[in-house]
């Protein structure tokens, strides 16, 4: 049963985040429009990055946070971090001490990914840009010492670095490993996995089923729809993927056919299942069960 903590934490959720949308296209891209006119990344402050080695990369559009422990050894491994909230919002605050605790906890630096987001970036943009980044990396890292993390929709901005090094047929090596948190696997869904998100959807405390319906509307990803529909690209020769759904999120209603398709095309996938959780749990840093599952996080990426 889920914590008190918890289950405020939830009831919170529902009443703000979930509300925000009023259930039509036009709504949610009205909606997407003004969180660009808010949005700005915020870094920690300094006592925090005095914890690590600590370095802001500014690129074209786009910061990388680096994060590392004081004794840091390449050979100790990189954790390449992209956030999700749907392509359009800028890590959180969360997001910055999840990284934080993954250096603690796992003796890696990190990589906080600040990618291009829509609606002012486009489809190639994204891409292009993380997998840019993912070349600076491999200039410090080996590739077998490199895992990609994603959250929600930052999954796929992880997948599409390797769809694009795949579909161009690129000699770049692929990472040694992908841990996803919440991937949005379909926007829209097929008929059969929507059916699944209205069967979920009173418990789900995040975003209504349209929400992914209408993702795909933000911006143009024409020649990039791995995106926003990596399911229907080939994964055959990706690296294996660990991949975390809690019940109470719709998204995961796409595991069924994640489960099908890896086994089809000869990936390596491992379930992690959060009963009663919501859409990326672990960010709620203050519950029991964030503590739990990061500590899942912390075991495989070790």
């Amino acid at each position: 049963m889920p914590s008190i903590s918890y289950k405020l934490t939830a009831q919170l959720f529902n009443h703000t985040v979930k509300s925000i949308m009023d259930g039509t296209k036009q709504g949610f891209i009205d909606y997407v429009y003004s969180m660009a006119a808010k949005r700005g990344l915020e870094i920690p402050h300094a006592s925090w990055r005095k914890k690590y080695n600590f370095q802001a990369l500014e690129l074209d559009e786009m910061t990388v946070i680096k994060l590392a422990p004081p004794d840091h050894n390449r050979t100790d491994g990189l954790i390449m971090y992209f956030s999700g909230d749907g392509l359009y919002q800028p890590p959180s605050a969360a997001d910055f001490e999840l990284c934080g605790d993954l250096v603690d906890n796992t003796g890696k630096a990190v990589w906080l990914v600040s990618y291009p987001l829509v609606p002012n970036a486009g489809a190639e943009e994204i891409v292009k840009s993380s997998y840019d980044v993912y070349l600076r990396a491999l200039k410090e890292y080996a590739a077998e010492n490199i895992i990609f993390m994603g959250l929600s929709s930052g999954c796929c901005v992880a997948m599409g670095i390797c769809f694009y090094i795949k579909e161009n047929g690129l000699e770049t090596a692929f990472p040694s490993r992908m841990l996803l948190q919440s991937p949005p696997l379909s926007s829209p869904p097929t008929p059969g996995q929507f059916e699944l998100m209205k069967e979920i959807e009173p418990r789900d405390v995040t975003v209504p089923a349209v929400y992914f319906q209408y993702l795909a509307a933000i911006t143009n990803f024409k020649g990039y729809e791995y995106l926003v529909r990596p399911l229907k690209h080939d994964m055959s020769g990706f690296p294996p993927i660990d991949v975390f759904y809690g019940t109470a999120e719709m998204a995961y209603a796409f595991l069924d056919d994640l489960t099908e398709k890896c086994s089809r095309e000869g990936v390596s996938l491992t379930p992690h299942i959060g009963k009663d959780m919501m859409r990326c749990w672990c960010l709620l840093a203050k519950t029991p069960e964030a503590k739990n599952v990061k500590k899942e996080y912390y075991r495989i990426l070790r």
